[in-house]
């Protein structure tokens, strides 16, 4: 499975589904969202995680791994 998002329609829960139905989360997100860099890779592409939101924090969710790539169209 595929799910492509964009901007503004993010979130654990959706990341969370996604990946419990063994899928691959594709998507653009807004400029002012940041994530710590846990490992950079040779590509230029790093490592990061999602921090569960509270509802979920509450059911046990755990943080998720991401891979994040930076592109730019022009």
């Amino acid at each position: 499975m595929l799910l492509m998002w964009d901007r503004g329609l993010h979130s654990f829960m959706i990341v969370h589904a996604v990946i419990k139905q063994q899928g691959f989360f594709p998507g653009r997100l807004p400029a002012h969202i940041k994530f710590d860099v846990v490992k950079t890779l040779k590509d230029g592409s790093c490592l990061s995680w999602i921090a569960p939101d509270g509802v979920s924090r509450k059911k046990g969710a755990k943080w998720i791994s991401v891979h994040i790539i930076k592109y730019v169209i022009e």
